[in-house]
């Protein structure tokens, strides 16, 4: 594109280059996270994410560009396994990623509603999409239950002896 003023000879018009900037058109997306429970003291190889494109946009799952989906900006999705499918039935086609197991859980809290974001483009648009998850860490007591814990317990008393004058 140039710039020029109204006459298109001045010598001070200048050339100028524009780059269109997509990165505020957005997707609507809806996203699964697997397991619905994440154990942190498991072994697992994998975190699984169905991804479907919804709304009025007229791409699919399979438009999705794998390289750029995100988990909670910290994780990259892996290229491989990564598929299109209809893993929840409804017609509407779903891409399936998977993230390292064992980076998910560094960046995790335990929690029974924890929130993970799932981000990537397709095409030039952006999505994002929430799920919700709980995270368990084995042997260690939930926040709740050692509050219950605490309310049960019994009071105890300390016996007091009258002080003894020494006078």
């Amino acid at each position: 594109m140039t710039a020029v003023d109204g006459e298109g000879e001045s010598p001070f018009s200048n050339e100028i280059s524009v780059t269109p900037d997509f990165s505020g058109i957005f997707v609507s997306a809806t996203v699964e996270v697997r397991p619905r429970t994440l154990n942190l003291k498991s072994s697992g190889r994998w975190i699984s994410a169905y991804i479907e494109v919804t709304g009025e946009c007229e791409c699919s799952a399979a438009d999705v560009d794998v390289s750029s989906i995100m988990l909670n900006d910290a994780v990259p999705a892996q290229s491989n396994p990564a598929s299109v499918g209809d893993e929840d039935g409804d017609g509407t086609p779903d891409l399936m990623v998977k993230f390292s197991r064992e980076a998910v859980q560094d960046i995790l809290d335990v929690g029974d509603d924890i929130e993970l974001k799932i981000t990537g483009l397709v095409g030039e648009a952006r999505f994002e999409a929430y799920d919700h998850i709980r995270v368990i860490q084995p042997g260690a007591r939930p926040l709740a239950m050692a509050e219950k814990t605490r309310r049960r317990a019994r009071p105890f008393c300390i016996r007091t002896c009258p002080i003894r004058s020494t006078r």
